[in-house]
């Protein structure tokens, strides 16, 4: 057979058996009329045609006999073969409409056929399971990328024209832009354009293309009935144009829905004012309605949700509820920078917290608890409104990019006294309490920090360390970086320090930290960095080849009975004997610190002994 035929069709049957999607020609019986006339078998149908200018691809073998069956008793139908399978045209078509009820069911966007119903004068010309890409007029207005409601509202309006087109397609990939090829009629239009380029902001209830047009609607291009066209107009230009050549006939009008063409996942930068943009619902709260008046028309879809808000100094927003975020638009109404970040509803949202510049000096908030939460703001607190009740503390990045994560109650007071100078910080809250990461930049030199095991975790942070604000026991180092970018992971103690020691003069290593899991998080107001507890009665001689301190080589440690207290890295002081008899209890670091300094002198030093009759700490002085 030739690479393609057309194919006249009689009315009444063809005698032809088809099989499979897409249909193949399997065999002719006998009396069939289409012997001699190249239906050869092992062919693959095209598509059909009728003489109403209807035509239909990619049909399946269930839906090309029930057409051929529906139609069987109309002349001008054809039928389109081809050898090669690869050649055929992907489903859809175009179909003639009649005047009056369709009898078709469309759903979805873009939409779908649905359902025929047995009475619909379209039986047998169209399948179901296509989708409607474009809508044409008998005077040649058309539209693409409509809406269900928008399809039916504009067939309801043409619902008495006959020569009305319907063009079909495959799947929703293969619909058209959205866009309104509108033939405009002689006389005013009584629609009102804003903006440029020109916006629909209005449309009359007497307009002669009410129902055509929708609020939002872009004209991109006005061509005259002599086939002249003006693209790129602002609407003083097109309204110049409109008013030129009010009473011609067959002017064209080509508009775009750009609200048909959002997706649900877009960041919109916000100007001063008023956005006119309705929000319902919490948790998040989503877009219901964008005034015609908005400066957002167009840029916003109906549907999708607010994830994030980001203010101009910097601050986000996420998991705001509608209330919380009507007032953060509010109190910034006039700001440049506000920026919005919407996502579709199919999206997940982004876990509710905040991020918040602080100014350098007392922030005015109160936390408690191990994993410190906001328990009061003060009315002065000049991070007022940005924050709420319960939020958890997620991490505190200081001015120099490192990061503080998941930080004890402890650290965060420290991390706040030691750049209470600061401008610039920025806390980050969220919902629940944060076990994470954190990323340390290292000064050069030494840093002051103990490390023991595989992989290496801190068991020690000195008084002295420029880093005593920063970390704390129980972090382990999943990987190192250096100044120029070299990265180190699954290092052992042996190796990091040795690393450490090799470019101690360095500025800008870093520690990527991960806070171990079992570790118990110190009571607020407990010493977090020097621990010493009475050793075991027993130590078994060991040699502890991957101990040391950051930036010194690792040294053995030989076995003793009672080893010195300050060699028990890991430990806790539980109690504190003064030479005056005084027992204390429950100290932070810096208390303890106090009572060795004030029992110190210039006759002579402190020493913390271990006194095994009592089982307690001693201070002892020492000339």
């Amino acid at each position: 057979m030739p690479a393609h035929a057309k194919i006249a069709l009689d009315k009444g049957r063809i005698g032809v058996t088809f099989k499979a999607t897409p249909p193949q020609v399997v065999k002719l019986v006998d009396n069939s009329p289409m012997h001699g006339k190249m239906v050869v078998p092992g062919s693959f149908v095209e598509g059909l045609s009728f003489a109403d200018g209807t035509r239909m691809t990619g049909l399946s073998t269930p839906a090309l006999l029930s057409i051929l069956q529906g139609t069987a008793d109309q002349e001008g139908r054809f039928l389109y073969l081809k050898a090669d399978p690869k050649d055929l045209s992907p489903p859809g078509g175009t179909v003639v409409l009649p005047s009056g009820s369709l009898g078709v069911v469309f759903k979805g966007t873009p939409p779908l056929v649905y359902k025929i119903r047995d009475e619909s004068p379209l039986l047998g010309r169209m399948a179901e399971g296509v989708v409607m890409d474009t809508l044409e007029l008998a005077d040649g207005t058309s539209f693409a990328g409509l809406k269900t409601t928008e399809l039916l509202e504009i067939l309801k309006i043409t619902k008495g024209q006959e020569g009305r087109k319907i063009k079909l397609v495959g799947s929703a990939a293969d619909v058209s832009e959205a866009r309104r090829k509108l033939v405009v009629p002689s006389g005013k239009l009584g629609i009102t354009f804003k903006y440029s380029p020109p916006i629909v902001t209005r449309v009359n209830d007497d307009s002669p293309v009410r129902g055509l047009v929708k609020e939002g609607m872009v004209a991109e291009v006005l061509i005259l009935a002599d086939g002249t066209e003006l693209g790129g107009l602002d609407t003083p230009d097109l309204m110049l144009g409109l008013r030129e050549h009010a009473n011609t006939e067959g002017r064209i009008l080509v508009l775009r829905d750009p609200a048909a063409e959002l997706t649900g996942n877009r960041t919109v930068k916000l100007g001063p004012g008023k956005l006119y943009v309705t929000f319902k619902g919490n948790n998040p709260p989503f877009v219901v309605d964008v005034n015609g008046e908005s400066p957002l028309y167009g840029q916003v879809k109906e549907g999708c949700y607010v994830d994030k808000l980001k203010l101009e100094d910097g601050t986000e927003y996420t998991g705001l509820d509608r209330v919380e975020l009507i007032k953060a638009l509010a109190d910034n109404k006039e700001s440049e920078g506000r920026v919005l970040y919407l996502k579709d509803r199919k999206t997940k949202p982004t876990p509710a917290g905040r991020m918040v510049p602080l100014p350098a000096g007392k922030i005015g908030v109160s936390f408690k608890g191990d994993a410190p939460r906001v328990t009061g703001i003060k009315p002065t607190s000049p991070i007022m409104g940005k924050v709420r009740l319960g939020l958890h503390v997620e991490k505190l990045i200081f001015t120099n990019g490192e990061e503080l994560g998941a930080p004890s109650f402890d650290e965060l007071m420290d991390g706040f006294m030691d750049s209470a100078d600061e401008e610039g910080r920025i806390i980050c809250f969220s919902e629940k309490p944060n076990t994470g990461t954190r990323n340390i930049t290292l000064p050069s030199g030494k840093i002051g920090v103990t490390f023991r095991g595989s992989p290496p975790f801190i068991t020690l942070v000195k008084n002295d360390s420029p880093l005593w604000s920063r970390v704390s026991q129980g972090f382990t180092v999943e990987k190192m970086t250096l100044p120029n970018g070299t990265e180190y992971e699954g290092l052992h103690t042996g190796e990091l320090l040795q690393l450490l020691a090799d470019h101690a003069g360095e500025e800008g290593r870093v520690l990527h930290l991960r806070e171990t899991r079992n570790r118990v998080l110190p009571k607020a107001g407990s010493s977090r960095r020097l621990m010493v507890q009475p050793p075991p009665k027993k130590v078994e001689p060991i040699v502890e080849e991957e101990e040391g301190e950051m930036g010194e080589q690792p040294s053995p440690v030989k076995p003793m009975a009672a080893p010195p207290a300050e060699e028990e890295e890991g430990l806790q002081v539980t109690e504190l004997v003064l030479p005056d008899g005084t027992k204390r209890s429950g100290m932070s670091q810096r208390d303890l610190s106090a009572a060795l300094k004030e029992y110190s002198s210039e006759e002579g030093n402190v020493l913390l002994s271990y006194n095994a009759a009592k089982g307690v700490m001693e201070v002892v002085k020492t000339d």
